[in-house]
């Protein structure tokens, strides 16, 4: 096992002057044993997990406008019945 990388720096875990490089992304402490990967994640190529939640906002907001905007929701105002026994007795 060969060390890739002539500068040896600090291990945050046992503090000695014992961590390596071993490739472009990974170090070695020779002292305690730690570790430490810092090749980037994958990224994900499908952008669906932040489009989903969007469309569905909008899917509800069109679908509240229409319940509210429809001719069939406005429905003609009832009178009052107190009135119309009002208006009846003073005929």
């Amino acid at each position: 096992m060969s060390v890739e990388s002539s500068a040896i720096v600090e291990c945050p875990k046992c503090n000695k002057k014992a961590l390596v490089q071993r490739s472009c992304d990974k170090y070695q402490c020779l002292w305690c044993d730690f570790t430490k990967d810092f090749t980037e994640p994958k990224q994900k190529t499908s952008t669906s997990d932040e489009v989903l939640p969007l469309a569905v906002l909008l899917l509800l907001m069109l679908i509240f406008l229409f319940q509210f905007t429809s001719p069939h929701s406005r429905s003609k105002p009832r009178p009052n019945p107190v009135e119309q026994t009002s208006v009846e007795q003073s005929r």
